[in-house]
């Protein structure tokens, strides 16, 4: 599939990034800098569910856009097995946390892990249940 594709990109929004604005802001600033890092500048731009406020290319946010549109299935497949690749290596640096197996979603055994060796430098604590953890410890 990569290997058919006119161009792609791949970018990495930073945990403090994320911590700092909150997801929903770095997931709409992530599309903008992955299309701006794009090689060759696209007509038209789907993206999935959220529509870029201010992008000069036209774009169009269709809602499970990953379930109706094959570019959009397509972005999401390989920012999902680059995130994997990066859980996996993470998880040589992090061991005991399990991150090769659930990839850093939040399932009972990362939730047990977290408690049991404490939150990591990777780990958003904005979200709600990292912040919970942080709480009850303190």
């Amino acid at each position: 599939m990569i290997e058919q594709s006119l161009t792609y990109s791949i970018i990495e929004v930073s945990v403090d990034e994320i911590d700092s604005l909150g997801i929903h802001k770095c997931n709409i600033e992530g599309m903008r800098r992955a299309i701006n890092a794009l090689s060759i500048e696209p007509d038209y731009v789907l993206t999935d569910g959220y529509a870029i406020p201010g992008l000069v290319t036209p774009n169009l946010a269709v809602w499970k856009g990953d379930q109706v549109a094959i570019s959009i299935s397509a972005a999401s497949i390989l920012a999902k097995v680059y995130r994997d690749r990066i859980m996996i290596e993470l998880d040589k640096n992090y061991p005991g946390y399990g991150l090769a197996g659930h990839k850093g979603y939040i399932t009972k055994s990362h939730t047990d892990a977290i408690k049991e060796h404490g939150v990591l430098p990777i780990h958003r604590k904005s979200f709600s249940n990292i912040a919970e953890i942080i709480n009850s410890a303190s």
